[in-house]
């Protein structure tokens, strides 16, 4: 994936080109993202020297550049960085920021501050309610994170019921970010079961548990039938 994108990450780079339209920027800023996440090492580098001046010196990150600049302080750095943004969303008053540093904040790798992370989402004394379900469906994007987070939604799932069940999409969208990469039988069955046990609290999130079952499905036929041709068809392309 990287081979494929280092072409466009050189193409495109970091500054705003004389007369480049919206889109093309809009496309950087996706392709940097994506990159960070990644691990490219260029623009990793880069984006944590953005990270460490505004740390150490105050220095101000551009306002486009912040989530991609948080994440990758976050995702690469050690517990600082994950108490200094945390410190940052505590004092932060505009709430685009606080959103771009709580979500920053679910890309550590560092398992104890996952688990911290966790107990606060569920915490309104230090996570608003409206912002809990970005917390726990950013973590699930975070490799490190997805059993975790999955472990802890079901184990608090009468409490996520009592505050999003009713009224509240909110649910269904946690169902779906925490299990779409689901992908064996065993995920299959065990998720069939919790939602079978837990069948009059699922609320406005039915739709979705339906539709999450549905989605283990059509991963493990991918892996089983397009996976391995998808993979040499790839290495193919970048041989």
């Amino acid at each position: 994936m990287l081979s494929l994108m280092d072409p466009q990450i050189k193409r495109l780079g970091w500054e705003r080109q004389p007369n480049e339209g919206h889109l093309a920027n809009l496309m950087r800023l996706k392709i940097l993202s994506l990159a960070v996440e990644l691990g490219h090492n260029e623009t990793v580098s880069r984006a944590m020297k953005m990270f460490n001046d505004w740390m150490l010196r105050d220095k101000p990150i551009r306002a486009d550049y912040r989530s991609i600049v948080y994440k990758a302080g976050v995702s690469n750095g050690r517990e600082r960085e994950w108490d200094f943004c945390w410190k940052k969303y505590l004092a932060e008053s505009n709430d685009a920021e606080k959103k771009k540093l709580l979500i920053a904040m679910t890309f550590t790798k560092n398992i104890d501050k996952l688990s911290r992370y966790l107990q606060y989402a569920l915490d309104p004394t230090k996570i608003k309610k409206q912002s809990a379900i970005q917390v726990l469906a950013g973590m699930s994007r975070n490799h490190a994170a997805t059993a975790l987070v999955l472990a802890y939604v079901k184990q608090n799932w009468d409490i996520i019921y009592e505050r999003y069940g009713e009224g509240s999409f909110e649910i269904g969208r946690l169902i779906e970010k925490t299990t779409q990469t689901l992908h064996t039988q065993r995920d299959y069955v065990q998720l069939k079961n919790f939602f079978k046990a837990n069948a009059e609290k699922l609320g406005t999130g039915e739709v979705a548990s339906k539709q999450a079952l549905e989605s283990i499905q059509a991963n493990i036929f991918w892996i089983k039938n397009c996976q391995d041709a998808t993979v040499t068809w790839l290495q193919k392309k970048l041989s």
